[in-house]
């Protein structure tokens, strides 16, 4: 009987170990004062609003055939040459997106590295999320 006791011990013991690790890293990932965050489109769409700085770092093409009127192209292949002299305020809130947010994601780590502090990743979702919450959009490559 006791060995029936000491083994639901042991395994509710597990069970409440994981639960507590999970919850921990639920709760650093969310964590403000973080330089990345990752958002939802619609904390995305309500930042944009507010004026928030947009950096879409999808390809040429993909911008010209869509993007943000509020955002500012800075593709993923050229954030080694554009980033360093960027006009960008280090300190003041971005959003990066792309078409998932898997290069936004990689972009993330460069806008660190030049000290950005408080970066925010669309992730899931791009740009077709955000066009499709209703924020303004051009196409073309200007």
């Amino acid at each position: 009987m006791s060995y029936i006791l000491n083994r639901g011990l042991w395994r509710w013991s597990i069970s409440i170990t994981l639960s507590a690790l999970v919850l921990l890293q639920a709760c650093a990932a969310e964590q403000p004062g973080q330089p990345v965050q990752f958002v939802t489109v619609e904390a995305a769409a309500a930042a944009v609003e507010r004026g928030v700085n947009v950096v879409d770092v999808r390809t040429e093409r993909e911008w010209a055939e869509g993007h943000l009127s509020a955002a500012r192209h800075m593709p993923l292949s050229t954030l080694d040459h554009s980033l360093p002299g960027s006009e960008l305020d280090r300190d003041a809130p971005l959003l990066l997106h792309c078409k998932t947010g898997g290069r936004a994601s990689r972009a993330s780590r460069a806008f660190v590295a030049a000290g950005f502090t408080d970066i925010r990743v669309l992730k899931p979702g791009g740009y077709a999320e955000l066009a499709a919450a209703g924020l303004p959009t051009d196409t073309g490559r200007e």
